[in-house]
């Protein structure tokens, strides 16, 4: 890729110049074509770690996969490119000693950051190049590679998102990071089986997130507890969330398991919540058919006792999340909507919605 001619590299970019939604479907992926890509509006950059040089000042994306243990190189690229709003950064080698040095703060705000593969102990580093994070991205990160250092100050981060999977026991240590005055959201997909969600870390982040969090999305179900409900009584504190999305995972049968683990979460929610969202979606490998069979099986009556003290209750959402499935609100779902109603309290009969 490296060696096309220049005409070549010069007569793809003045085709795509002018045709914008060609454009933002395209990732810039040769190195041959960095310079000349400062002219145009590539929606994102995937380059080595090793092409550096002339970063183009327009950039806005970029990708990097890191295969080398210094941390420098990240912090001089975002110095190199003003208007960076996204960096996603994957790499296994990085070493977690050398990136505890204090990076040299960028004063801009990035809109998202997303890492994976990488030891969470250098996390802090990539936060520490911006002032501000918008989204924070981890996606199936590698355990606590030292003893945490001393946590120096935290980093204002408005999304955490969670997805793949984190040891068990390092999910505290990523909370800690994290400003409460600023985390507005959190989105937790932990894979089974290496499940980090302990009742005790689900508490330390409803502890942290209280001053602020507003929207919570959790996944439960075949990677849910087996040792009782949980007490999950620090969400109560959480006086601003207004929104709870649960999505659960089902086989071909009813599970008991994770509707007593969503029962738990609407048990101590706060009574001012606006909205609840109840998402199931099948267990990878494990493709549904029919999927009223299942959901009959459900107490719909326990969710209306566990919302019993939810007084600022506007909506709750049924969601069925299964590509080849038609959405629950289809006409020959009827039958099933009726039931699930009908077990409802006369209350939040109104103000369930079918999706």
């Amino acid at each position: 890729m490296d060696a096309l001619p220049v005409e070549l590299v010069d007569l793809v970019i003045d085709k795509l110049r002018d045709d914008k939604l060609s454009l933002k479907i395209c990732s810039l992926v040769c190195k041959t074509w960095l310079r000349q890509s400062s002219a145009h509006l590539f929606r994102s950059l995937r380059v080595n770690i090793w092409v550096s040089g002339c970063w183009p000042p327009r950039q806005k994306n970029l990708k990097i996969t890191l295969d080398t243990e210094s941390m420098a190189e990240v912090a001089t690229i975002a110095t190199q490119l003003p208007q960076l709003r996204s960096l996603s950064v994957r790499g296994t080698m990085m070493d977690p000693v050398t990136s505890r040095a204090p990076p040299p703060c960028s004063g801009r705000r990035l809109e998202c950051l997303s890492v994976s593969d990488v030891h969470l102990d250098v996390i802090p580093y990539f936060l520490g190049l911006f002032a501000s994070v918008g989204t924070l991205k981890i996606s199936t990160c590698k355990a606590i590679h030292n003893e945490p250092a001393p946590l120096q100050h935290v980093y204002p981060v408005r999304c955490f998102y969670v997805r793949g999977y984190i040891q068990k026991g390092d999910f505290g240590h990523v909370i800690e990071l994290l400003d409460p005055a600023v985390l507005e959201s959190a989105n937790l997909r932990i894979s089974w089986p290496i499940l980090p969600l302990s009742p005790a870390d689900l508490n330390q982040l409803f502890r942290t997130a209280r001053p602020a969090l507003r929207d919570l999305t959790i996944n439960i179900g075949d990677s849910g507890w087996h040792h009782g409900v949980a007490d999950l009584s620090a969400l109560q504190a959480c006086t601003r969330l207004e929104s709870l999305t649960i999505a659960f995972e089902w086989r071909l049968y009813f599970e008991s398991d994770w509707w007593r683990e969503m029962l738990a979460f609407l048990a101590v929610l706060p009574p001012h919540i606006r909205v609840v969202r109840i998402i199931t979606r099948p267990v990878y490998g494990h493709p549904v058919s029919d999927i009223r069979n299942v959901l009959r099986a459900v107490e719909w009556r326990t969710v209306g006792s566990a919302l019993e003290h939810c007084f600022g209750l506007e909506c709750l959402r049924i969601t069925v999340d299964e590509k080849d499935a038609r959405p629950i609100s289809a006409p020959e779902y009827r039958d099933l909507q009726e039931a699930i109603l009908a077990a409802l309290p006369s209350r939040l009969r109104c103000k369930t919605v079918f999706k």
